[in-house]
């Protein structure tokens, strides 16, 4: 996936929120992103609105990324 790869022009301060239906399939997705050139800054849990595991990376074209997953109650 491609989002902006040039390094030049706008937007500069982009950021994209990609919600995933389970925290195993944001750990995929991050690891693809990975294994692509990207770099992660681990993950975390939070409690925005209702609780959430978050994914921050940078994808290989410099573009921010955050991945979410709902955590659900066990």
């Amino acid at each position: 996936m491609t989002l902006f790869p040039a390094r030049e022009g706008n937007p500069r301060n982009t950021e994209f929120t990609l919600l995933m239906s389970s925290p195993a399939e944001a750990d995929r997705l991050q690891q693809a992103f990975v294994d692509t050139g990207g770099s992660a800054e681990g993950s975390f849990d939070d409690l925005m609105y209702e609780p959430f595991h978050l994914y921050p990376l940078v994808d290989p074209f410099g573009t921010s990324l955050l991945i979410i997953a709902r955590i659900e109650d066990e």
